[in-house]
């Protein structure tokens, strides 16, 4: 799984130029225990204009797994 990511990093870097052109408001999701900085979470808030942040407690990185319920809660209400 690691191989994945980091091969996928450059493509990362290459999406990130286009959150400015991003006009559809967007929830970041992020766990409190997850892998990512709170300065990039604030890189990628701040490079978008119609943003939402909402962050899982008790959480790592696969919220998804570890918090399901918690997760489903968050898509529906965004929707």
């Amino acid at each position: 799984m690691s191989r994945g990511v980091f091969r996928s990093l450059k493509g990362f870097d290459r999406a990130r130029e286009r959150y400015p052109r991003v006009s559809a408001p967007v929830t970041l999701v992020y766990s409190e225990n997850d892998w990512s900085k709170p300065a990039e979470r604030d890189r990628v808030a701040n490079a978008l204009t119609d943003v939402h942040r909402i962050t899982v407690p008790r959480t790592g990185h696969f919220s998804a797994l570890e918090r399901p319920d918690e997760m489903a809660r968050i898509l529906l209400d965004a929707a």
